[in-house]
């Protein structure tokens, strides 16, 4: 484990180096709400309404009026869609693109003073507030100046990269494959990717899924949309 300062743009780039350039990008997007001239893709907007019912608790899902903003792939960044909204004095943003989420959590519990803190503050709020069977521990690979990175692991034998042994595990509807957490002390941050249904037994590395270039297009130019 290393240990640096991280301040600013060094905290991007180190989320780009320990996470990926993915989650990079869904922290610096220009996000954009749609209005009544805009159209909004059906396809993807059901998945990501979906991929949230299944990510959060009910206690902890937005409201019904919770905004959604969206951001419009260009050849090097990704079609995404986000929502943030507050629950429980919480400010929770919840991210995806195609094959990622990144869920965020800000309040007076998550905050962190030190690498342990920060893995505690990790459990608690898996716990409390996602959706999951799994038994996930909460390594840190990287100690910088306020910012911890690390791996979120399922119980052993189980590979955390091994998606046949996960699927097994879960259940039938599938559900979010966490991969990496982070904080920087203030709020907490999960990323993984979204598994699908009836992909029960592929094999798959989940890096493959947290790519660019695999993520880049979810807002098809000839997907069925409808006006908001």
């Amino acid at each position: 484990m290393s240990i640096f300062s991280v301040t600013g743009e060094d905290l991007k780039i180190a989320i780009e180096r320990d996470v990926g350039i993915v989650a990079r990008q869904l922290l610096e997007y220009d996000w954009q709400q749609k209005n009544s001239t805009n159209e909004v893709p059906v396809r993807a907007l059901n998945a990501f309404k979906y991929w949230v019912n299944i990510i959060v608790k009910d206690s902890f899902s937005p409201p019904d009026n919770a905004a959604l903003s969206f951001h419009n792939a260009s050849d090097k960044t990704c079609d995404a869609i986000c929502t943030v909204y507050e629950r429980d004095g919480l400010i929770i943003t919840i991210e995806q693109t195609v094959f990622t989420v990144l869920v965020t959590v800000k309040g007076t519990n998550t905050v962190a003073s030190d690498m342990a803190n920060a893995k505690t503050v990790a459990t608690n709020t898996e716990k409390n507030i996602l959706q999951s069977s799994y038994d996930y521990s909460f390594e840190v690979l990287h100690e910088y100046d306020h910012l911890w990175i690390g791996e979120c692991n399922i119980p052993k034998p189980h590979s955390p990269l091994d998606l046949t042994a996960f699927l097994k595990m879960g259940p039938e509807k599938g559900g979010p494959f966490l991969d990496r957490w982070w904080s920087d002390g203030k709020e907490i941050a999960f990323f993984g990717i979204k598994v699908p249904v009836g992909n029960r037994d592929m094999i798959v590395v989940v890096k493959d899924l947290e790519s660019l270039t695999i993520n880049q297009h979810w807002f098809s130019s000839n997907a069925t949309r409808i006006k908001r």
